[in-house]
């Protein structure tokens, strides 16, 4: 009995990998239009604690895009920083520094700050430590311009070429949440994002219900407002799949940054809206558990820890070459092996310390 569940995950699991790999191959990749002339007017929003070292390449990156600069407003919302950030910020033209009021701290009261202050008619959000590509707000802008159903849309979020070992996992494990997470969308099945690459309408009323309804929490503020829009516009929620609109941004240095970072993703899943994103970060738990549970069952099964490893592998490697190829870092997968097992310990670790460790440090304060 022991041994049928732990292959009914795993099968289970191949599953759930070869249905992400179905729907990103049908989801197009996002053309601009020829001869396309942006007229919307955006608001971009950066909520930013400490961020000295990173916002002026931030900046930098958007000043230099490619996009009317009559259109575009820049909105730094300083959340009590301790160091220059601020200072730096307002150096550059055209970018407007608020502070967050006493008594509000945290990104999402920093973003509901911003919202508040915003005049664009489309809002786009990043983060203080990303670097965005050339044509960035261009693509953004031309999809809610040809799509009108198209209330919310996130893009890709990847990692900049890593160094060691423990970076090289993450731009891995980042390079196949995209092609999850473009999958989840377009099939309607799953809404996921990214809140370093997110984009929706000034008049969407849900955005600033959602940063108010969860401000309690640390993370979520991408995830709950894609979730509860979708809610009230089934199609209105968009992934907009291309090279071009990938931002970047660092991988975390060290272990114990990466896994402060994880747990703070992690903390707030069981209580997404969206029951089928949680069946499956429960099955992905149950089916990392169950490879390492296999090995103490080889002495009645000899045969089963090879099967299970086997489909785990298998799956993992199908999706990850799939969305390493599309974003051109196939480079990624020389290193599937060790990531593959460290992956597999991180999801059982980091999924049962995210039930039993809801309080943490982060960015010298302690959250939720």
């Amino acid at each position: 009995m022991t041994a049928a569940i732990v292959l009914a995950l795993g099968l289970a699991y191949f599953a759930l990998t070869n249905w992400y790999i179905r729907w990103w191959q049908r989801l197009d990749t996002w053309v601009l239009p020829d001869n396309y002339e942006a007229h919307s007017r955006i608001s971009v929003l950066i909520a930013a604690r400490n961020e000295a070292a990173h916002i002026a390449a931030c900046l930098e990156s958007i000043v230099a895009n490619a996009y009317p600069a009559h259109l575009l407003e820049i909105l730094v919302v300083d959340d009590h920083s301790d160091d220059d950030t601020a200072r730096i910020a307002a150096r550059f033209p055209g970018v407007r520094v608020l502070q967050l009021p006493a008594g509000r701290q945290g990104k999402k009261a920093a973003l509901a700050h911003a919202l508040q202050a915003a005049q664009g008619e489309l809002v786009v959000c990043t983060d203080a430590d990303c670097i965005v590509p050339p044509q960035w707000l261009r693509h953004i802008a031309s999809v809610f311009e040809q799509r009108e159903a198209v209330q919310l849309l996130t893009a890709p979020v990847l990692f900049f070429e890593p160094g060691n070992f423990a970076e090289h996992f993450q731009a891995l494990d980042m390079t196949g949440t995209m092609l999850i997470t473009g999958a989840g969308i377009h099939s309607g099945w799953q809404r996921m994002g990214n809140g370093a690459n997110l984009a929706y309408r000034r008049g969407l009323h849900s955005a600033l219900e959602a940063l108010e309804k969860t401000a309690h929490r640390a993370s979520g503020d991408d995830m709950f407002l894609l979730q509860q829009t979708a809610q009230h516009f089934p199609e209105g929620v968009f992934f907009l799949k291309s090279t071009e609109a990938v931002v970047l941004t660092a991988a975390m240095p060290d272990s114990l940054s990466f896994f402060r970072q994880r747990l703070r993703w992690g903390g707030k899943n069981a209580v997404l809206p969206e029951w089928p994103i949680r069946l499956a970060l429960l099955l992905v738990w149950l089916n990392a558990w169950a490879v390492l549970l296999s090995f103490p069952l080889v002495l009645w099964y000899w045969w089963l820890p090879a099967v299970a490893l086997g489909l785990k592998a298998w799956s993992d490697q199908r999706l990850l070459r799939r969305a390493t190829a599309y974003f051109e870092q196939l480079v990624l997968m020389e290193r599937f092996g060790r990531s593959f097992v460290a992956h597999t310990l991180y999801i059982v670790l980091v999924g049962t310390a995210s039930i039993f460790m809801p309080a943490y440090g982060w960015k010298g304060r302690r959250v939720r």
